[in-house]
């Protein structure tokens, strides 16, 4: 059942929107969705403003250290997207550490030991606490911060906060655990989801990402956030399948440990923990990268590609295809000297 709190109901407007955070000399995202096993905590940086989604697990105790070790000193807004342990787990501990601007959650109440000690420590906080609703915005450093989803009457725990967050050089997407009916609902309303990247429903579950939802979101990047064999099979194949099938790029925490996202006027790029920067939906080492055929996420691991340009190329070949690889310069941001280092670096061909 829903808790009491203020309500954030107030349309996004930038001009009139709460400042939060300083702005920066640079103008670079960065997304860091940490390796917190089979749970979520995602740190976004932009302006000045640290924007933390969820914190973790309740029987680990990472995600201080992995605060730290990046040097965040303040939380401007904290997001607890639902009272689940695999969501709000340290989330106590933050509250304890840092000084917090905001924090948004649904007001749905849990019965779980973690919900109690994440409830008491904002309370002991006396932190500004919203119930954040679809509709809901704020602008934080470079970022605009929208509120997709949840709407009234809540109905059920699952029925979590969503939120779109627009950068100059990127979009970014989060919605929790939300489920099918949710991301139904949200196109039902009109709800903008378009985004480039999307971090994905409960982990990569079967009950998130319907087609009609990763149509309309449409991202050239997919971020899940899960424990290496954990005992629920996320993320479950036909998610996977279906994203592969659509183009994007897809990375797991499961596989990569913390990934990193950094968007500038350069494009988006991503950094990885462990193993190459290319993506899990890769071709063999052996294999060339066929400029005629290949998908997003395989062109994304020619050198320099960023998402702008894989659709750039894509787009180029569907107009005319191309004849011999020294055609990528058709592309617009495709120099000579970038050709060179592209096809120097991997097997770009052309059959």
């Amino acid at each position: 059942m829903p808790v009491q709190g203020k309500t954030l109901m107030y349309a996004l407007a930038l001009a009139a929107a709460l400042a939060v955070g300083q702005p920066a000399a640079a103008d670079r995202l960065l997304a860091y969705h940490f390796d917190v096993g089979h749970a979520d905590m995602t740190l976004i940086q932009s302006g000045g403003c640290n924007v933390l989604i969820d914190a973790g697990r309740w029987d680990r105790n990472d995600v201080l250290g992995h605060l730290e070790r990046v040097g965040v000193s303040q939380i401007h807004i904290l997001i607890a997207t639902h009272p689940h342990a695999d969501h709000i787990g340290q989330m106590d501990q933050v509250i304890d550490r840092y000084a917090v601007g905001q924090l948004w959650a649904t007001g749905w109440e849990h019965d779980s030991r973690t919900f109690e000690r994440f409830l008491d420590a904002a309370l002991e906080d006396d932190l500004s606490y919203y119930e954040v609703r679809a509709g809901g915005g704020v602008q934080c450093g470079d970022m605009a911060m929208r509120v997709i989803h949840p709407v009234d009457p809540l109905e059920g725990i699952h029925d979590g906060v969503a939120v779109r967050i627009e950068h100059e050089h990127a979009t970014l997407l989060y919605t929790g655990d939300a489920e099918a009916a949710h991301e139904r609902e949200m196109l039902a309303r009109g709800e903008n989801v378009e985004a480039d990247v999307l971090h994905l429903g409960h982990h990569g579950s079967s009950t998130s990402t319907i087609p009609e939802f990763l149509s309309a979101v449409d991202p050239k990047m997919v971020i899940y956030s899960a424990g290496r064999d954990n005992r629920y099979g996320h993320p479950h194949d036909e998610v996977i399948e279906r994203v592969k099938n659509h183009g994007a790029a897809v990375y797991g925490t499961a596989e990569r440990g913390t990934i990193v996202i950094g968007a500038d006027a350069a494009g988006i790029q991503v950094r990885v923990e462990h193993g190459a920067g290319g993506p899990e939906n890769s071709i063999s080492g052996d294999d060339c990268i066929d400029l005629n055929t290949a998908s997003a996420s395989q062109l994304l691991q020619l050198e320099g590609i960023t998402p702008r340009l894989a659709g750039g190329l894509m787009s180029a070949r569907q107009s005319q295809p191309f004849e011999s690889t020294a055609e990528i310069t058709r592309v617009q941001g495709i120099g000579q000297d970038q050709r060179d280092a592209i096809l120097e670096h991997r097997g770009a061909c052309v059959h």
